[in-house]
Formats: structure tokens, C-alpha cells, sequence
């Protein structure tokens, strides 16, 4: 299997944002009373965190 590039990761870093971004609004608009929501939220940014050390270590390689 051969290496992600950058652009791979940053499709992916936007489509994470994106997310985040969607949830986000929810919440703001319905609350966070939404257990689903909230955990959603919380594996979108996990899913975020995780993307951005991969493209630093696609970066430094």
C-alpha cells in the first residue's frame, strides 16, 4: 500500500471540518441535550486530530 499524499490527507482534513462544522451548527441550534450529537462531534474531532498528525508525519518524511 503506498503512502497517502497531502492532498489525500487535506480532502479529508476538509471533509473532517466540514463535519465538525455541521455539528457544530446543530448544537447551536437544538442544544447539546443530543448524546448522539455530542459523540459525533467528539469522533469528528478525534478523526481531525488524528489527520493532522498523519499529514505532519507525511510532511517530515
Amino acid at each position: 500500500m503506498s503512502p497517502r499524499t497531502i492532498s489525500d490527507i487535506n480532502d479529508d482534513l476538509l471533509a473532517a471540518a466540514c463535519c465538525i462544522s455541521d455539528l457544530a451548527h446543530h448544537i447551536s441550534e437544538h442544544g447539546p441535550e443530543n448524546v448522539l450529537v455530542l459523540n459525533n462531534l467528539e469522533r469528528a474531532t478525534d478523526g481531525f486530530k488524528r489527520l493532522l498528525i498523519e499529514r505532519r508525519a507525511v510532511e517530515a518524511a
